[in-house]
């Protein structure tokens, strides 16, 4: 499960052991995600860092790795900072009340707060810290999206594999739960998504003539304005078996299909390793070459045009 923490930068950036020890923690890999709260994060992080006793070549990994954090484990999540608070701590209760944090790490506790976890005392065997990998997640359109949301809110564009994948709905609904993904990420102030749908051949579907003709049925009212969907069709191969959603932020695999069925029956979902998720997006690139089109791949906004790609 992915969980969004307020850390505290300048706990973070105060010494190199807790700036190790904390940043290597987090990620979308890991299920444990940094809030992006202030903006200013990274470079407050840096700032202390660079004012602590920290070598030259520690703060040059600092540069790095914050880098690396800002793709793989810093989350924005739609939070207003508000100077009129004072200093962070003041404004992560604040948003805590309002939209609770799993956790808030820092270097003090005043309050004597059970959701504050103190640097000092921090382990991963705390239950605000243990995250779990793997989880069932309900197999209906908002428990997906629901279960998905910091993965949604973090990325980019979302790449669905799932082989089964059938927009016309015979047997199990796809586009209940695209339509909840696509709520969550513009709620979130996401603006001009794409969904890339990638799902093998078979020969009950139908050519492409059908589906440039079709497919704005298919997706009547489920494309927000300036939202686009891709609809990838794959010759077999064994790869395809491997369901999962992936971003540039990482990955979540799924042992089932994303489809919701009467039964309300669940998803065993995993977090994939960083490695992985960039393999999986790299093998579905056409211009890559690993996997070989069906037929042409065709792109479907939010008005209802559809155009191959």
């Amino acid at each position: 499960m992915l969980y969004e923490y307020a850390v505290d930068p300048k706990t973070v950036g105060a010494s190199w052991e807790n700036f190790r020890y904390l940043i290597e923690k987090f990620g979308f890999d890991k299920g444990r995600l940094i809030s992006w709260f202030p903006g200013s994060w990274c470079r407050e992080v840096f700032d202390t860092a660079k004012a602590s006793d920290m070598k030259t070549i520690q703060l040059q990994r600092v540069t790095e790795k914050l880098s690396r954090a800002e793709r793989y484990a810093l989350v924005r999540n739609n939070r207003k900072y508000r100077p009129d608070l004072g200093s962070w701590l003041p404004n992560v209760l604040s948003q805590h009340h309002e939209n609770p944090f799993r956790a808030i790490i820092t270097s003090e506790n005043p309050n004597g707060l059970d959701v504050v976890l103190l640097i000092d005392d921090l382990d991963e065997q705390h239950p605000l810290f243990s995250a779990d990998v793997s989880w069932a997640a309900p197999r209906s359109a908002k428990g997906i999206a629901q279960d998905l949301r910091l993965f949604l809110v973090a990325s980019k564009d979302i790449v669905i594999i799932d082989p089964f994948i059938d927009l016309r709905n015979h047997g199990a609904d796809y586009t209940g739960p695209l339509r909840e993904m696509f709520s969550v990420m513009t709620s979130a102030g996401r603006t001009n998504v794409k969904i890339e749908l990638h799902f093998r051949t078979h020969s009950s579907r139908p050519p492409i003539e059908i589906v440039e003709r079709d497919a704005r049925r298919w997706l009547d009212g489920v494309i927000p304005n300036g939202c686009m969907v891709e609809l990838y069709e794959w010759e077999e191969d064994r790869k395809l078996h491997n369901r999962a959603v992936l971003s540039e932020r990482g990955g979540i695999a799924s042992g089932e299909g994303f489809g919701v069925l009467a039964d309300e029956a669940s998803l065993d979902f995993s977090l994939l390793a960083t490695s992985d998720s960039d393999e999986r997006i790299r093998r579905h690139r056409p211009a890559n070459n690993l996997l070989k089109l069906a037929q042409p791949a065709v792109r479907v906004d939010s008005d209802g045009t559809v155009k191959r790609i």
